[in-house]
Protein backbone atom coordinates (compact mmCIF):
# COMPACT_ATOMS: atom_id res chain seq x y z
CA UNK A 1 0.00 0.00 0.00
CA UNK A 2 1.34 3.45 -0.83
CA UNK A 3 1.03 6.50 0.91
CA UNK A 4 -0.26 9.74 0.05
CA UNK A 5 0.13 12.89 1.87
CA UNK A 6 -3.37 14.65 2.60
CA UNK A 7 -1.83 18.34 3.36
CA UNK A 8 -1.69 21.64 1.88
CA UNK A 9 1.65 22.19 3.40
CA UNK A 10 4.79 22.25 0.98
CA UNK A 11 7.17 22.12 3.91
CA UNK A 12 6.22 18.58 5.36
CA UNK A 13 5.65 17.47 1.79
CA UNK A 14 9.75 17.73 1.49
CA UNK A 15 10.17 16.54 4.82
CA UNK A 16 8.14 13.38 4.34
CA UNK A 17 9.31 13.27 0.87
CA UNK A 18 13.08 12.89 1.58
CA UNK A 19 11.91 10.45 4.39
CA UNK A 20 11.34 8.46 0.99
CA UNK A 21 8.21 7.04 2.08
CA UNK A 22 5.42 9.23 0.33
CA UNK A 23 4.28 8.65 -3.26
CA UNK A 24 1.52 10.83 -3.52
CA UNK A 25 -0.18 13.85 -2.56
CA UNK A 26 -4.38 14.39 -2.27
CA UNK A 27 -5.25 18.20 -1.93
CA UNK A 28 -8.66 20.40 -1.27
CA UNK A 29 -9.53 23.72 -1.15
CA UNK A 30 -10.13 23.65 2.78
CA UNK A 31 -6.50 22.10 2.83
CA UNK A 32 -4.79 24.73 0.65
CA UNK A 33 -6.99 27.52 2.07
CA UNK A 34 -5.93 27.10 5.75
CA UNK A 35 -2.11 27.52 3.99
CA UNK A 36 -2.88 30.43 2.62
CA UNK A 37 -1.48 29.86 -0.61
CA UNK A 38 -2.43 29.77 -4.33
CA UNK A 39 -4.03 26.44 -5.49
CA UNK A 40 -2.53 26.67 -8.45
CA UNK A 41 1.08 27.78 -6.99
CA UNK A 42 1.07 25.34 -4.66
CA UNK A 43 0.72 22.26 -7.34
CA UNK A 44 2.95 23.87 -9.33
CA UNK A 45 5.07 23.09 -6.11
CA UNK A 46 4.35 19.73 -5.68
CA UNK A 47 5.78 19.00 -9.38
CA UNK A 48 9.15 19.69 -8.45
CA UNK A 49 8.74 16.16 -6.69
CA UNK A 50 8.65 13.15 -8.26
CA UNK A 51 5.00 11.33 -7.34
CA UNK A 52 2.95 9.10 -8.60
CA UNK A 53 -0.15 11.00 -8.49
CA UNK A 54 -1.02 14.50 -7.27
CA UNK A 55 -4.85 14.48 -6.59
CA UNK A 56 -6.13 18.20 -7.94
CA UNK A 57 -9.73 18.81 -6.81
CA UNK A 58 -12.02 20.15 -9.26
CA UNK A 59 -13.93 23.14 -7.46
CA UNK A 60 -17.26 23.85 -9.86
CA UNK A 61 -20.38 21.73 -10.39
CA UNK A 62 -20.82 20.65 -13.94
CA UNK A 63 -19.10 18.62 -15.93
CA UNK A 64 -18.15 20.58 -18.74
CA UNK A 65 -17.01 23.27 -16.06
CA UNK A 66 -15.35 20.24 -14.68
CA UNK A 67 -13.48 19.80 -17.77
CA UNK A 68 -12.58 23.45 -18.37
CA UNK A 69 -11.11 23.42 -14.88
CA UNK A 70 -8.93 20.47 -15.72
CA UNK A 71 -7.38 21.99 -18.55
CA UNK A 72 -5.26 24.24 -16.19
CA UNK A 73 -4.13 21.64 -14.19
CA UNK A 74 -3.05 19.28 -17.16
CA UNK A 75 -0.05 20.43 -18.53
CA UNK A 76 1.28 20.73 -15.14
CA UNK A 77 3.10 17.22 -15.51
CA UNK A 78 1.60 13.45 -15.77
CA UNK A 79 1.28 12.86 -11.95
CA UNK A 80 -1.56 15.06 -11.93
CA UNK A 81 -4.95 13.36 -11.72
CA UNK A 82 -8.33 15.18 -11.53
CA UNK A 83 -10.00 14.64 -8.30
CA UNK A 84 -13.89 14.87 -9.43
CA UNK A 85 -16.86 14.29 -6.61
CA UNK A 86 -19.45 11.20 -6.50
CA UNK A 87 -21.92 12.83 -8.26
CA UNK A 88 -23.43 12.33 -11.71
CA UNK A 89 -21.86 15.35 -13.23
CA UNK A 90 -18.17 13.89 -11.40
CA UNK A 91 -19.05 10.56 -13.50
CA UNK A 92 -19.88 12.25 -16.69
CA UNK A 93 -16.94 14.28 -16.33
CA UNK A 94 -14.92 11.46 -15.37
CA UNK A 95 -16.22 9.24 -18.15
CA UNK A 96 -15.06 12.49 -20.63
CA UNK A 97 -11.11 12.68 -18.96
CA UNK A 98 -10.65 8.57 -18.85
CA UNK A 99 -11.46 8.37 -22.58
CA UNK A 100 -8.31 10.38 -22.96
CA UNK A 101 -6.21 8.71 -20.50
CA UNK A 102 -6.73 11.24 -17.70
CA UNK A 103 -6.52 10.09 -14.26
CA UNK A 104 -9.51 10.81 -11.94
CA UNK A 105 -9.63 10.16 -8.72
CA UNK A 106 -13.21 9.84 -7.80
CA UNK A 107 -13.96 11.29 -4.33
CA UNK A 108 -16.25 11.27 -1.46
CA UNK A 109 -17.22 7.41 -2.20
CA UNK A 110 -19.58 6.26 1.16
CA UNK A 111 -20.98 3.03 -0.71
CA UNK A 112 -20.20 0.18 -3.21
CA UNK A 113 -22.54 1.29 -5.29
CA UNK A 114 -20.27 4.51 -6.36
CA UNK A 115 -17.93 2.50 -6.54
CA UNK A 116 -18.92 0.68 -8.95
CA UNK A 117 -19.52 3.46 -11.21
CA UNK A 118 -16.67 5.14 -10.78
CA UNK A 119 -15.59 1.86 -12.23
CA UNK A 120 -17.84 1.99 -14.85
CA UNK A 121 -16.44 5.43 -15.47
CA UNK A 122 -12.92 4.81 -16.04
CA UNK A 123 -11.56 6.11 -12.75
CA UNK A 124 -8.29 5.90 -12.00
CA UNK A 125 -8.85 5.32 -8.21
CA UNK A 126 -11.65 6.32 -6.18
CA UNK A 127 -11.52 7.61 -2.62
CA UNK A 128 -13.81 6.28 -0.08
CA UNK A 129 -13.75 8.00 3.58
CA UNK A 130 -13.64 5.79 5.99
CA UNK A 131 -13.02 8.78 9.10
CA UNK A 132 -16.10 10.20 7.34
CA UNK A 133 -17.87 7.22 6.67
CA UNK A 134 -17.66 6.32 10.56
CA UNK A 135 -18.92 9.55 11.72
CA UNK A 136 -22.11 8.62 10.27
CA UNK A 137 -22.69 5.33 10.97
CA UNK A 138 -21.24 3.59 7.98
CA UNK A 139 -18.82 0.45 8.93
CA UNK A 140 -15.15 1.87 7.66
CA UNK A 141 -13.59 -1.79 7.52
CA UNK A 142 -16.59 -3.18 5.71
CA UNK A 143 -16.85 -0.76 2.86
CA UNK A 144 -13.39 -0.64 2.23
CA UNK A 145 -13.95 -4.67 1.92
CA UNK A 146 -16.80 -4.55 0.30
CA UNK A 147 -15.13 -2.25 -2.81
CA UNK A 148 -11.86 -4.63 -2.63
CA UNK A 149 -14.12 -7.80 -3.12
CA UNK A 150 -16.16 -5.47 -6.16
CA UNK A 151 -13.26 -4.56 -7.78
CA UNK A 152 -11.23 -7.86 -7.75
CA UNK A 153 -14.11 -10.05 -8.77
CA UNK A 154 -14.85 -7.39 -11.58
CA UNK A 155 -10.89 -7.47 -12.60
CA UNK A 156 -11.54 -3.42 -13.18
CA UNK A 157 -8.26 -1.43 -12.95
CA UNK A 158 -9.93 1.11 -10.98
CA UNK A 159 -7.48 1.45 -7.90
CA UNK A 160 -8.56 1.65 -3.89
CA UNK A 161 -6.96 5.41 -1.95
CA UNK A 162 -8.83 4.95 1.34
CA UNK A 163 -9.18 8.60 2.64
CA UNK A 164 -10.35 10.26 5.71
CA UNK A 165 -7.19 8.59 7.17
CA UNK A 166 -7.34 9.56 11.22
CA UNK A 167 -5.49 7.21 12.88
CA UNK A 168 -3.08 4.08 12.95
CA UNK A 169 -5.83 1.79 13.03
CA UNK A 170 -7.69 3.17 10.37
CA UNK A 171 -4.03 3.00 8.42
CA UNK A 172 -4.16 -1.01 9.31
CA UNK A 173 -7.38 -1.63 8.50
CA UNK A 174 -6.77 0.00 5.14
CA UNK A 175 -3.44 -1.93 4.54
CA UNK A 176 -5.20 -5.15 5.48
CA UNK A 177 -7.79 -4.55 3.09
CA UNK A 178 -5.86 -4.36 -0.06
CA UNK A 179 -6.21 -0.54 -0.72
CA UNK A 180 -4.01 0.78 -3.08
CA UNK A 181 -3.29 4.08 -1.14
CA UNK A 182 -4.18 5.18 1.61
CA UNK A 183 -3.86 9.56 1.87
CA UNK A 184 -3.01 10.27 5.15
CA UNK A 185 -1.99 13.95 7.87
CA UNK A 186 1.49 13.89 8.12
CA UNK A 187 1.72 13.65 11.41
CA UNK A 188 0.18 9.89 11.43
CA UNK A 189 3.85 9.20 9.73
CA UNK A 190 5.24 9.84 12.49
CA UNK A 191 2.92 7.51 14.44
CA UNK A 192 3.54 4.68 11.99
CA UNK A 193 7.43 5.28 12.70
CA UNK A 194 7.96 5.71 16.40
CA UNK A 195 8.01 2.39 19.04
CA UNK A 196 10.17 2.46 22.34
CA UNK A 197 11.58 -0.77 21.44
CA UNK A 198 13.23 0.51 18.39
CA UNK A 199 14.26 3.74 20.00
CA UNK A 200 15.98 1.52 23.32
CA UNK A 201 17.09 -0.73 21.14
CA UNK A 202 18.99 2.15 18.82
CA UNK A 203 20.47 3.78 21.81
CA UNK A 204 21.68 -0.24 23.15
CA UNK A 205 23.30 -0.41 20.12
CA UNK A 206 24.54 3.28 19.72
CA UNK A 207 26.30 3.18 23.27
CA UNK A 208 28.07 -0.21 22.51
CA UNK A 209 29.73 1.00 19.44
CA UNK A 210 30.89 4.28 21.09
CA UNK A 211 32.12 2.15 24.10
CA UNK A 212 34.09 -0.33 21.37
CA UNK A 213 35.87 3.64 19.47
CA UNK A 214 36.38 4.05 23.07
CA UNK A 215 38.59 1.10 23.79
CA UNK A 216 40.09 0.86 20.52
CA UNK A 217 41.30 4.27 20.83
CA UNK A 218 43.08 3.44 24.46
Amino acid sequence: MQIFLDTGDIELVNKYYDMGVVTGVTTNPLLVAKHKIDRMDFIKELMKFELESVSVEMITEKADEMLKEAEAFLDLGESITIKLPMTAEGLKACKALSSNEIKVNMTLCFSVYQAILAAEAGAFCVSPFIGRAEDNGIDGKELLEDIYRAYFQSGVQTRILAASIRNLDHIKMAALVGADFATMPPNLIDEMLAHELTDAGQKQFLEAARGMVGDAQE
